[in-house]
């Protein structure tokens, strides 16, 4: 039991070794940054410097396939083309005016433009002085639009095709109002045939926008209708007493009178007319189907007088075909015919073209055509 005392005491003297050796420094004084003995480290991080890139071979190169879009797009020289405007709105322009506008553009690329232009409307017609345009030169598009001639809407289209790759079409748009600028009264004309006598007719134009103007001409299909102008007065409103020739009218029961004008937005102004002829001649063409030559063909027909006047039918003569009146009956207002029409000899055509004139006493000429359609055996 002497030596119990021992115990406490070693028991001291190992923790104290413990303590110690567990607050020991991983490295050992006066060693720096060295590792102690056995650690793992990882390799220490370099900061390269020019001098170690430009001993690198092929550094500062961009590796090839890899070009940047900016830098290749540079060293091809593309053009690029750049508007002022694609759109152009005319506003409010008279029927048949002629209007034009610019479409200026630029090249804004390095290399040359090549443009072309095309319209889709035989209205519009657009130009361009060149074809070719350098980095950074500018140029026009030049449009001339020819309204249409009725109030409407228009809205048409000019085609541009260049050699941008990012714009390769452009669709420039005009668009317009088509408004009456001068009106016309009558705006139609109708006519009873009568009798020989010249009809008189006014016409009455009339400035819409107040824009005075004069009358160039006047003019009507086979002038059948004329009229005294003095294209050296100029007003807002005109009164014409046009002058109706009924024997001309006759044979032109219908056409219009176009009245040229000086007025900026409307150049002209037309007026449709049909007259109600005397006879009225049905069918006006005789049509035979399957056809045989040289074998008569029968068809009915009647001939009326608009005028509820009495007439007489006095022969008919044919051409080039022969034709005969096989019948002849009196109805209101005229009368119901039967003719024969002989087809002539095929001659290896499949169809036929003819006519005959019926003639009435008073010296009418009422004229039919015929139509004939040879059969598939001849």
């Amino acid at each position: 039991m002497r030596h119990t005392w021992l115990i406490p005491i070693m028991v001291a003297v190992a923790c104290t070794l413990i303590c110690g050796t567990g607050c020991q420094p991983a490295t050992q004084p006066g060693t720096g940054d060295r590792p102690a003995p056995g650690a793992v480290t990882a390799p220490a991080k370099k900061t390269a410097t020019q001098a170690d890139v430009n001993a690198v071979p092929g550094a500062g190169e961009t590796p090839k396939g890899k070009t940047d879009e900016a830098q290749f797009a540079a060293d091809l020289k593309l053009p690029k083309i750049r508007f002022e405007k694609v759109l152009h709105d005319y506003g409010d322009v008279g029927p048949g005016s002629k209007n034009k506008c610019n479409f200026p553009f630029k090249n804004i690329g390095d290399g040359p433009l090549t443009i072309k232009v095309e319209t889709t409307c035989g209205c519009t017609i657009a130009n361009i002085p060149k074809a070719s345009y350098e980095p950074g030169e500018a140029g026009d598009i030049e449009v001339e639009y020819t309204a249409s001639t009725q109030p409407s809407t228009d809205r048409k289209a000019i085609i541009v095709h260049t050699n941008d790759p990012n714009n390769k079409r452009v669709d420039l748009v005009i668009k317009a109002r088509v408004e009456q600028k001068v009106a016309v009264d009558p705006s139609r004309l109708k006519f009873l045939l009568k009798d020989d006598e010249p009809i008189s007719q006014q016409i009455t134009l009339t400035s819409l926008d107040g824009q005075p103007f004069s009358i160039k001409k006047f003019y009507s299909t086979a002038d059948c209708i004329t009229a005294e102008i003095d294209p050296s007065v100029e007003a807002t409103k005109f009164v014409l007493n046009a002058k109706v020739d009924s024997r001309k009218l006759k044979d032109n029961v219908q056409g219009r009178i176009i009245i040229s004008l000086t007025h900026p937005q409307c150049p002209d102004v037309s007026i449709f007319y049909d007259a109600l002829p005397r006879f009225t001649v049905n069918p006006q063409t005789i049509i035979i189907m399957d056809a045989e030559p040289q074998k008569p063909v029968e068809r009915k027909m009647w001939v009326l007088n608009n005028y509820n006047e009495t007439f007489e039918l006095d022969s008919i003569a044919s051409e080039g075909i022969p034709v005969k009146l096989l019948g002849k009956s009196a109805i209101r207002g005229g009368y119901e015919l039967t003719v024969e029409i002989t087809p002539p000899a095929a001659e290896g055509k499949s169809t036929f073209s003819g006519a005959f004139t019926l003639n009435t006493k008073d010296g009418d000429k009422l004229p039919v055509s015929v139509r004939v359609f040879y059969g598939k055996t001849n």
